[in-house]
Order: structure tokens, then sequence, then C-alpha cells
């Protein structure tokens, strides 16, 4: 049987194991090491104050700050050694994670930032002093023995004591993690709405909708509260009754102490001492129920970071294949949307299929719902089928190298997003080094160039955060030409001109017969027959399933009433025509 793997997250902190061992192990040396000053007042008492020695006293005071000068020296390691691990930890796995949020948005869609914040999260709890203060646990053995050392009664009292905080810790645990739990799952699905407002604030403020939007993220967020509120009663009460018991246990000590210094078994500095000694043992255990939250957080963080890397590893191990030609087949392709978990799932697209040649370009049309940007996002291997497959020159899109692939690819959202960053750095697809010759050439042949000559610095002009320096029409002219830059050999556009003036959609009608004759596959998702003048092929969907597929001239013999010839549709069809097409389709 193949032995299981390590998840992805595994290894990474793998890399840090060293680091990690020896913070736990200066940690158990800094506890250690802090026994040195009830044993030096122990020894005070007992030695000193009974020989009234000098020197005693002067090598006992030396070596007690020797320890204490380790102990600083220990910290100032260890902090270190965190800080350098955090540093670490934070750009290898930011790095990861934020590859694999983008490799997996189609399949796993988290809150925008919510993984990086898992980052932080994990960051913290496993850099952070309170958990290694956790590991001193063990060492609660060895404080109960000193006890004992100094009188059996005193180790016995500090025993209880240590057995009810642990029970205390269990109870807090059983108690708590099902609302921390609900608590977290709440948070995320706030950390979800939240970035659908912030995309769609322009529409929100617009139409004033912002007090309707607080009002209704107010009442969503009321259960987050309410567990919030839960969790943290329980563990406010938990800790509390902890406080009591650790501070009631130093009372018991001392009285007990006291008692049996007034039967002669047990010296002042032995009560001194061993209350210390007690303090620092039960530490750790209090230290446990203080921090729960914060482990039960960082557990939760680490689940999610876990579940998305091992998604992106399942995604990679793509080949690397020679430069296909453009020939794409899509085989029975079904999408579904949703999961059994998340609500009642909803077929999308059903059993689609069609092939098409190298250079030739389809056009896809339907209603709205229909699911041609699905489709157009599942042949561009943006989301997955459920079933099927998308193959270029015959190999499954999941068995490309995604990175290869994307070199080959071109790919127009409905909704184009640019990137802070220059127009050329746009245009070619966000590169270290920029080539300005194949950025003109993509500019030219989608017919910004112009358009970009006229911006205040030309290619070098700042795009802005999501291009909002931009009008939307030059965003969609910067995105044509992005998805054309270095001449790929398959191209998907969805609605390329839904903000293009008439002349822009001629040169955009003049770019779709260039990228045919240069042998490029073209595929157009719209409800405007003028981009389907140079259509080889055309595709009706209808409700996820395909309902005509063939030649242009044939389709839209049958899907136009009858009239004049439709070898060629004008691009000024009136607009009966367009309706026709819309509604028919």
């Amino acid at each position: 049987m193949t032995p299981r793997q390590p998840s992805p997250l595994l290894k990474v902190l793998r890399q840090f194991r060293g680091a990690f061992l020896a913070v736990v192990l200066f940690s158990l040396c800094i506890s250690v090491l802090q026994l040195a000053l009830p044993i030096y007042i122990f020894s005070v008492f007992t030695l000193v104050f009974n020989t009234m020695s000098g020197e005693t006293l002067l090598m006992l005071t030396l070596m007690v700050m020797g320890a204490i000068l380790a102990t600083a020296a220990l910290e100032l390691v260890r902090g270190k050694v965190l800080a350098r691990v955090a540093q670490g930890l934070d750009a290898r796995l930011g790095r990861d994670v934020l590859e694999a949020v983008l490799r997996t948005s189609g399949i796993v869609r988290p809150a925008s930032g919510q993984a990086l914040r898992d980052v932080t999260e994990l960051r913290g709890l496993l850099t952070g002093s309170e958990i290694y203060r956790m590991v001193e646990v063990p060492l609660v053995p060895l404080y109960i023995g000193a006890l004992y050392f100094f009188h059996p009664t005193v180790a016995w009292v500090a025993l209880a004591g240590t057995v009810v905080l642990m029970i205390l810790a269990v109870v807090n645990e059983v108690v708590s993690r099902p609302a921390l739990k609900k608590m977290n799952t709440e948070t995320l699905k706030g950390f979800s709405r939240v970035d659908d407002y912030v995309r769609s604030a322009d529409a929100i403020q617009a139409m004033g909708m912002v007090p309707a939007v607080v009002r209704r993220w107010e009442r969503q967020n009321q259960e987050k509260l309410r567990q919030l509120s839960v969790a943290s009663g329980r563990a406010v009460t938990v800790s509390t009754f902890a406080r009591f018991v650790r501070m009631a246990l130093q009372v018991a000590l001392y009285g007990v102490g006291a008692y049996l210094f007034l039967q002669h078994e047990l010296l002042v500095g032995a009560m001194i001492a061993a209350n210390m000694i007690m303090s620092r043992g039960l530490a750790p255990v209090e230290a446990s129920i203080s921090t729960w939250k914060t482990l039960v957080s960082g557990h939760a963080a680490y689940g999610r970071l876990s579940e998305l890397l091992a998604q992106n590893l399942r995604q990679a191990g793509g080949l690397a294949l020679p430069s296909p030609e453009g020939r794409l087949q899509v085989e029975k392709v079904t999408v579904i949307s949703g999961s059994p978990t998340a609500g009642t799932p909803r077929v999308i697209l059903q059993g689609v299929s069609f092939d098409l040649e190298p250079g030739k370009q389809l056009g896809i049309v339907g209603p709205s719902g229909a699911g041609k940007t699905t489709l157009g996002r599942v042949i561009a291997g943006v989301i997955p089928a459920a079933s099927g497959a998308v193959r270029l020159d015959g190999a499954d899109l999941r068995h490309w190298d995604a990175d290869q692939l994307g070199h080959h690819m071109g790919y127009l959202p409905q909704e184009v997003q640019l990137f802070s960053g220059t127009v050329a750095e746009n245009i070619a697809r966000m590169a270290p080094t920029v080539d300005v010759k194949p950025v003109i050439a993509a500019a030219r042949l989608t017919g910004a160039h112009e358009m970009i000559q006229r911006l205040p610095k030309g290619y070098e002009t700042d795009v802005g955060e999501n291009g909002s320096a931009l009008s939307a029409g030059q965003r969609q002219h910067i995105g044509l030409a992005r998805a054309f830059f270095g001449n790929p050999r398959l191209v998907v556009l969805d609605e390329p001109n839904s903000n293009l003036d008439s002349e822009s959609e001629q040169a955009l009608v003049r770019a779709l017969g260039t990228a045919r004759s240069a042998g490029m596959t073209v595929i157009v998702i719209t409800h405007r027959p003028s981009l389907l003048d140079g259509a080889d092929k055309l595709l009706v969907l209808r409700s996820g399933n395909v309902e005509l597929f063939g030649p242009r001239s044939d389709v839209l013999a049958r899907i136009l009433p009858p009239g004049p010839a439709v070898g060629r549709l004008p691009a000024g069809a009136p607009a009966a025509r367009l309706q026709v097409l819309g509604q028919n389709t």
C-alpha cells in the first residue's frame, strides 16, 4: 500500500522543523532555569541565615545571577529565531497560498484575502510566545517532585490544584469548541458578504442602498455575535474559576506551610520557595485555558489552508506538451453549481459537445442564463467540468501544465479586470520584463493602439487600482489586447464589444478576421450579430443544452424569421432581428 503523503502545508512547516525544535528546547531550558530563584530563596533562608556565611551568600547570588542571565540570553535568542521563522513562514506560505487561491478560484472561491488572513493567524500562533508556554506542561511532574522534596503534604496540595486546573482545561475545550467553530464559520461568511458589497460599492451608493445593505449585514452578523457571546461567556467563566483555583491554591499552600512551620516540619524559606515553584508549575496549565480561543482559531486556519493547498496540488501536475495548433474538442461537458452541503446543486451545462478546427471562429449565442459564460470559462480552463472533457490538440486541458497552457490561451471575461501597473504591463500579462514589440503588435491588432497613444503617458500610463483610472471602454480595449498578446492559439472572448463604440467594434471585427488568418481558433460569446459576420460556425445554447450547432448560415436560417438572405447579417441589423436572436436562442 502506498504510504500517505503529507499535506503541502505540512511540507512547508517541516522546512522550519529545526527552528521549531530549537524554540521548544529553549522554552524548556528557560522553564528549568526559572527554578533558580525559588532555590536561591530557599538556600538563603536555610543555609545563609543558619551559617551567617557571607561567602555562601555571594556564591549563591552569583549562581542565581548567572541563571537569570542565561534565561535572558535564551529568551533573546528564542525571540530572534521566532522573528526569522515568522518572516520566512509568511514569505513562503503567503506565496504558495496566493498561488493556490488564484489557481483554484473556479473550484473553491474563498472570501477575498481570507486565505492570507489565515496565513497571518497561523503564523501568529506558531511564532507567538503563548503556545510555547504549553510545551512546559510535561515539566509539571518535575515541579511537583521538587515540592515533594520540601514536604509530601505540600506536593499533594499542589497536585490536587494541578488536577483541578487540568479538568477545567478539558471542560473549557468541551464547552467552547462548538461555539468557537460556529463563530469562525459565521466570520468567514461575513468576510464574503463584505467582499461582495465592496465589489458592488458603486451601484450600492448610486442607488441609495447603503442603509439597506448595512441593515442586512447587521442582521446576518447577529449569529456571529451570538456565538461569540456564548463562546466568550463560557471561556470567561472557566478562566475566572481557574484564576480563583490558582489563588485559592496559593493561600492553601501558605496555610499548609505555616501549619507545618508551627509543627517544626517546614522552614519559612521552603514555604516561600514552594509557593513560587507551584505558581511556575501551574502557569502552563492555566495558559492553556486562556489561549484556547487562539488555538481553536489557529487550528481552523490550518485546516482551511491545508485544504486549499491540497486542492491546488490536485490541480497541478500537468505536462509540458508541444505547442498546439488550436484544434478544440468539447466532449459531453457538464457543469454543476453548488454542492450538497452548500445548497441544491443546479445543472448549468449538460452534455455540451462540439469540435472546432484551427483557424476557425465559433459564435456562441443564447438567452441570458443559458450557460454561455460558463461554457467560455470551461473552455478557457478557468473552471473544471463535473464530467466530460475539453481537449486542445487532443490533450485534455487538465493534462496540460497550467502555466504553459496560459501562454497559448487568450481570454476576455465579461467583466474586464486590470491590475495596478502600466498599460504595457497589463497587456503583457504582468510579465517581469515587458517586451514592447509584442505589446504594440497586440494593441494594433485589436485597434487599441491609437486609444493608448492618447493616454497621458501612452503605454506607460498607470491604470490605477483595478483599472480605475480608465473608462470601461478603455479597459475593454486593453483587455482585448491582453487576450491576443503573444499570438495565442485559442482565444475566448465573452461579450468583447459590450463597452465599445461602433468604430471600435469595427476594429474588433477586423481583428477577428486577422486572428483567423493567423491560424488562431477564436470563440466569441455575444448577443450582437455584428460579431457573427466572420464566424464559421454558430452554437446556440438554451438552458445549458446545445439547441443548434453548425455552419453560420445554416444556424441563422433556422433562428431568424424568413426574409432577406442570411449569408451575411449586417452590423446595423434592425432591432427586431437582434431581439429575435436573443429570444429565439
